[in-house]
C-alpha cells in the first residue's frame, strides 16, 4: 500500500487529502471557537457582510455549504467544511511540489520514487505546522485563503514550466483570474504580488504580444476581482449583518481596504522587533528543530541550482515581514502563512536533495529513504498536537450561554468582550435564535464605527428610537473623526458619555440593563452598579437590585492560549470585584431563583 502511495500522484493526493482531514477533524473544535468564529458563521448563515475586507467569496462559497440539506448545526458544517479546506489546500501544496521539484530526480524510476515520497513527506510537514493546522480548528477565513495561495502557484509553476506555449498561456490566465479571485478571500494576496510579478518576467517573454496579454491577464484578473459586487448589492438590502455597511461608494473603499484596521499598522521599529521575535521564537512550533535544518539545506540547493526561484520564495517571506511585522496585533501568527508556504518549498526542496543523495550516493533503498523521511511529518504531528487541540473547547459556548440564559426578559448588554461572548453570542440569538429578546451590543464598535448604528436598526430599533437626538449628537462628532476632519477629542468624549446615559436611562423601564466588568469606569457615576454573575447591573440608585454570584461552568480545558489567559483574568476580576463590592453591601441579599 506504502509503495502505491508513493508512485502515483492521484493515490497520493487522496491519501493525504484523508489522512489530514482525519487528524484535523479529531482537532477540530465541536462548537463556536473563539474570535471571530461566531459572527463568520453567523456571516455565512444569513449572507451577510463580514468585517473588514469583506470576504464575498468566502461568504458566498460557505452559504452554499450551510444551505445543504445535513442534520447538523450551523457551526459544525462550517467548521467541517473549513477542516476540508486546509485538506486541499495541503493537497494542492503537494502537486505544487511535483511540478516544481520534478528536476531533482534522475531518469531512473528509483529517483521518482524518492522524489515522490519526499514530496509527500514534505507536504505532510507543511500540513502539521502548526498555525496551517490551527486554521482547521474552526471556522475562519485563512482556510479559503491557503486554498487559493497554493492554486496560485501551482498554476503558476504548471504555467511557465510548460513548454506547449498555448497550454501555457492557459494555466498563466487561470493564474491571473485565481489572484483575482483570492483579492475576493482576503486582501493580503497584494503580498504575493511582488514575487508573482519577479517569477513571471524572470522566465517568460512579456515583450512579444506584450499588450495583448497584458490585456488578457488584466481581463481575468478583474473578473475575479468582480467578485467585491456582492458587498455593496447586498449591503444595499441591509442585512442583519452589516459590518462597514458598504452600500457606498466611498463606504467600500473603506470596508475592503480594512480602514478601520491601519490604526495598528505601521506604528514603529519596536513592533516590528516585538513581531519578529514572536516568529523567531515560534518557529521551531511551524516546523520542529529537526526539520529547520532541511530548510536550511533546500535554500542552499535552490540558490545554487535553481536561482531565480530562490529569490522569488525570498521575495514571497520579504512582502510578508514587510506587512506582518508591522501589524500590532496579538493573534499574528495567521498573518505568516506566505512565510511558512515558501519555508515548506525550501524544506521539500532538502528533503528530496538529502533522499536522493542517500539512495546514489549510499545506495539506500528509495523505499528506505521515504520511511526515513516519514518520521519527519510524525515528529511535527506529536509536537504540535497538544498545542493546537481545540476538541475539548467550549469555553465560548460555556460562557455565552451561562451568561444568556441568566440573563432577564428583554435585556440589554454592551460588552467588549468579542472573543469569547459577543461574537458567539451572535452566532446563539441569530443562527440558533437563543434569547431573541435579549440586545448585546459590541461596546467598541458603538463607541467607533458610525455604521453599527446602520445594523442596530435591524437589532434593536427601539433603542435608537427612544435615544435620536443624542445618537445624531454623537456621530455628528464621530463623522468628523471618520472623514479626518479637524475634531475636539474632548467634545466627541462629552457626546459619547450623553449618549451612554442615555442609552441606560432610557432603556430601564422596561429593558434591565447590563455591562461587562472592564467598562464600569465609562458608565454614569450616579447609575447603581451591582454584581451579577460575570456581568454588572446597572440600575436607578432607589431600586432594591439583588446582585448574583458566579455561575458560569466551563468545561475542562487548559491550553496554553492568550485568549483563554485573557478570559481567566477577567473571570478572576470579576470574582475579586465581587468579593469588594460585598464588603461594602454586608447587607446586600443575594438574588434567588
Amino acid at each position: 500500500m506504502i509503495k502505491k502511495i508513493i508512485c502515483s500522484n492521484t493515490t497520493s493526493v487522496v491519501f493525504l487529502f484523508a489522512g489530514t482531514a482525519v487528524v484535523y477533524l479529531n482537532t477540530m473544535c465541536p462548537t463556536v471557537g473563539f474570535t471571530d468564529s461566531g459572527e463568520l458563521s453567523t456571516v455565512l448563515a444569513t449572507l451577510g457582510i463580514g468585517h473588514p475586507t469583506g470576504y464575498p467569496i468566502f461568504t458566498i462559497l460557505g452559504r452554499f455549504i450551510v444551505s445543504l440539506p445535513i442534520a447538523a448545526p450551523v457551526i459544525l458544517r462550517v467548521n467541517i467544511y473549513n477542516a476540508m479546506l486546509v485538506s486541499l489546500a495541503v493537497s494542492v501544496f503537494f502537486l505544487t511540489i511535483r511540478n516544481l521539484f520534478s528536476f531533482m530526480a534522475g531518469k531512473k524510476a528509483a529517483d521518482r520514487r524518492v522524489e515522490q515520497g519526499a514530496a509527500l513527506c514534505a507536504a505532510l510537514v507543511y500540513g502539521f505546522a502548526s498555525t496551517v493546522w490551527s486554521q482547521s480548528t474552526a471556522i475562519e477565513v485563512y482556510a479559503l485563503h491557503m486554498v487559493f495561495l497554493n492554486l496560485i502557484f501551482y498554476t503558476l509553476i504548471r504555467g511557465i514550466h510548460t513548454q506547449d506555449i498555448f497550454s501555457a498561456s492557459r494555466w498563466l490566465v487561470l493564474c491571473m483570474f485565481l489572484i483575482g479571485l483570492s483579492f475576493g478571500n482576503h486582501m493580503t494576496t497584494l503580498l504575493l504580488l511582488p514575487g508573482v510579478a519577479y517569477y513571471l518576467f524572470a522566465n517568460i517573454d512579456l515583450r512579444s504580444d506584450s499588450l495583448k496579454k497584458a490585456a488578457l491577464f488584466g481581463f481575468f484578473f478583474a473578473l475575479g476581482l468582480s467578485i467585491y459586487v456582492y458587498l455593496p448589492l447586498r449591503a444595499s438590502q441591509v442585512p442583519l449583518l452589516d459590518w462597514g455597511h458598504p452600500a457606498t461608494f466611498e463606504r467600500l473603499i473603506w470596508h475592503v481596504s480594512g480602514r478601520q484596521f491601519r490604526v495598528w499598522m505601521f506604528k514603529g521599529l519596536e513592533v516590528a522587533e516585538k513581531q519578529f521575535a514572536w516568529y523567531v521564537n515560534d518557529l521551531p512550533n511551524e516546523f520542529h528543530w529537526i526539520i529547520l535544518p532541511f530548510i536550511f539545506l533546500g535554500a542552499a540547493v535552490l540558490f545554487r541550482t535553481r536561482r531565480k526561484f530562490f529569490i522569488f520564495l525570498i521575495l514571497l517571506i520579504l512582502g510578508n515581514f514587510v506587512y506582518a511585522l508591522n501589524y500590532d496585533i496579538f493573534d499574528i501568527d495567521s498573518y505568516f502563512l506566505l512565510s511558512y508556504f515558501a519555508l515548506g518549498l525550501f524544506c521539500a526542496a532538502g528533503f528530496l536533495s538529502a533522499a536522493i543523495w542517500f539512495v546514489q550516493k549510499r545506495s539506500w533503498k528509495p523505499f528506505a529513504a521515504a520511511i526515513v523521511l516519514a518520521v519527519f511529518p510524525a515528529v511535527q504531528i506529536q509536537h504540535n498536537y497538544a498545542r493546537v487541540d481545540q476538541s475539548s473547547n467550549y469555553l465560548p459556548e460555556d460562557f455565552t450561554q451561562s451568561i444568556m440564559k441568566n440573563l432577564p426578559q428583554h435585556a440589554l448588554v454592551f460588552s467588549g468582550l468579542w472573543d469569547y461572548f459577543v461574537s458567539p453570542s451572535i452566532y446563539y440569538r441569530y443562527v440558533e435564535r437563543q434569547r431573541p429578546d435579549v440586545t448585546i451590543l459590541d461596546y467598541q464598535l458603538l463607541k467607533n464605527r458610525s455604521w453599527y448604528f446602520v445594523q442596530m436598526q435591524r437589532t434593536c430599533p427601539w433603542l435608537l428610537e427612544r435615544c435620536r437626538p443624542s445618537i445624531d449628537a454623537f456621530l455628528a462628532e464621530l463623522d468628523k473623526f471618520e472623514h479626518d476632519q479637524p475634531f475636539s477629542p474632548e467634545v466627541i468624549q462629552e457626546r459619547w458619555r450623553e449618549m451612554l446615559s442615555d442609552f441606560v436611562f432610557k432603556s430601564l423601564p422596561d429593558h434591565p440593563v447590563f455591562i461587562d466588568g472592564r467598562i464600569v469606569a465609562d458608565f454614569p457615576a450616579a447609575i447603581q452598579s451591582t454584581p451579577y454573575g460575570m456581568l454588572v447591573r446597572l440600575s436607578l440608585p432607589e431600586e432594591n437590585v439583588h446582585y448574583q454570584l458566579l455561575t458560569v461552568s466551563i468545561r475542562p480545558w487548559t491550553p496554553d492560549d492568550i485568549i483563554v489567559k485573557d478570559f481567566e483574568d477577567y473571570k478572576s476580576m470579576m470574582y475579586y470585584g465581587t468579593l469588594r463590592w460585598l464588603q461594602v453591601h454586608p447587607q446586600a441579599e443575594p438574588l434567588r431563583r
